[in-house]
């Protein structure tokens, strides 16, 4: 029986092993060469041996460098995951630079259709009659002039009013 420090009784000889068959011979060995196939045998390496506290100690570093290269790979992987959150906003700044710049550049446009829009409705608006309203349709050149003042001229008259009533109640 071994002691706590390490062992009291020797080990046997490990086997050797044929390269040819893979056999494994007991030792004392009579010749280099093995008895079933005549290869050639090899010699086993000797393992190095360790007390009880020794393979404590190893065990003990063994587990503390797994810990180690867990706690590396989690900051790793923490890294990358802010990076790509990084590299998400970095992405999500440009797309909106990019539309901020599209829509600057829309704008001068847009105001103008605006504007256009906003000036054919006050025309339309100052027309008091249908007949106004259908001159106004041939002056842009609309193709169906009484169509066109059939669909407006409600919303015109509606308009209009509601306009006098409003001047009616707040006289000025």
């Amino acid at each position: 029986m071994g002691s706590a420090t390490g062992p009291t009784e020797p080990l046997p000889p490990a086997p050797a092993t044929c390269l040819g068959c893979l056999s494994q011979i007991r030792r004392p060995l009579l010749s280099t060469l093995c008895p079933y196939c005549g290869g050639s045998l090899v010699e086993p390496k000797e393992l190095p041996r360790h007390s009880k506290e020794q393979l404590r100690e190893l065990k003990r570093a063994e587990l503390e460098a797994v810990k180690r290269a867990k706690e590396e790979a989690r900051i790793a992987a923490q890294v990358a995951r802010e990076q790509a959150e990084i590299d998400r906003a970095a992405k999500r700044a440009a797309k909106e630079a990019e539309r901020a710049e599209r829509q600057a550049a829309e704008v001068p446009w847009k105001a103008a259709l605006r504007d256009q829009r906003q000036q054919e409705r006050q025309d339309e608006w100052a027309c008091s009659t249908k007949s106004e309203l259908i001159e106004l349709a041939k002056k842009r050149g609309y193709a169906y002039p009484h169509g066109y003042a059939d669909r407006r001229w409600p919303f015109i008259e509606s308009k209009q009013a509601s306009r006098s009533r409003h001047l009616a109640s707040h006289p000025v």
